[in-house]
């Protein structure tokens, strides 16, 4: 901030003091401390050399239980991510742009969470002096990822086993998916089948394509249909 005061239209700029530069470090100071990500600082060797409050809450280690130690040591990561870490930060110093990980990251009590990590360049008069980490825990949004991953397993595998033949096909009426009674059903593997449109394969008798399109554009339209009955021909041309 340049500081200064108006004669007439002429502004004439003063220096901050010493005094002020200081109290400008401490505002920032208290802001970075306060901030609600993780912030730790390390040296080109790994050694820690800053670490905010929100970290200290996340980790459960202590300022002090971490200042001078080398943070890729101190058992918070696995041997394999351990690896990545620095194969990134050799990368962020030939000049590669940062990239955001999500990796697990073990805390002082030995439970695991979560955590979204930036690192970023710190330089002093343009030489590289180390990097400051941004760490987020992402915990909560990786489990609810799981949890919403195995509800569509569980889904996928009760359509799987249904008694009844289901194909699914987008607003075209190309296939994406079948479940095996609709193979028994048909006679096609489903393999035989997806990324075509039913319109155009011979499983339609010709009487009953006008019919699917209609039900089709209604679909389009967000309108639903059905049910509705058609006859199938069969892969081995009998009809269904």
């Amino acid at each position: 901030m340049v500081k200064g005061r108006t004669v007439g239209n002429l502004f004439i700029s003063t220096t901050p003091t010493v005094e002020e530069l200081k109290r400008s470090v401490e505002r920032l100071q208290v802001v970075i401390d306060e901030a609600p990500i993780g912030i730790v600082n390390i040296d080109l060797r790994g050694k820690i050399t800053y670490v905010n409050k929100r970290f200290e809450e996340v980790s459960g280690y202590s300022r002090e239980e971490m200042l001078g130690k080398n943070g890729l040591k101190l058992g918070m990561f696995s041997s394999e991510t351990v690896k990545l870490l620095g194969k990134r930060m050799k990368d962020r110093l030939m000049g590669r742009p940062p990239l955001l990980l999500e990796m697990q990251f073990k805390c002082k009590d030995g439970h695991w969470i979560w955590v979204a990590l930036e690192g970023k360049l710190r330089r002093e008069q343009g030489i590289p002096v180390g990097f400051q980490i941004i760490s987020t825990d992402i915990t909560e949004r990786k489990q609810a990822e799981e949890a919403l991953q195995q509800s569509e397993e569980k889904l996928k595998t009760y359509i799987e086993s249904a008694p009844d033949g289901v194909y699914i096909n987008d607003l075209k009426g190309t296939f994406l998916y079948g479940n095996r009674k609709a193979e028994e059903i048909i006679g096609h593997k489903k393999e035989e089948l997806l990324g075509k449109s039913f319109l155009k394969l011979n499983i339609l008798p010709a009487k009953y394509l006008a019919k699917a399109g209609k039900l089709l554009a209604l679909n389009t339209i967000g309108k639903p249909t059905g049910p509705d009955e058609f006859e199938l021909i069969k892969k081995d041309c009998s009809r269904t």
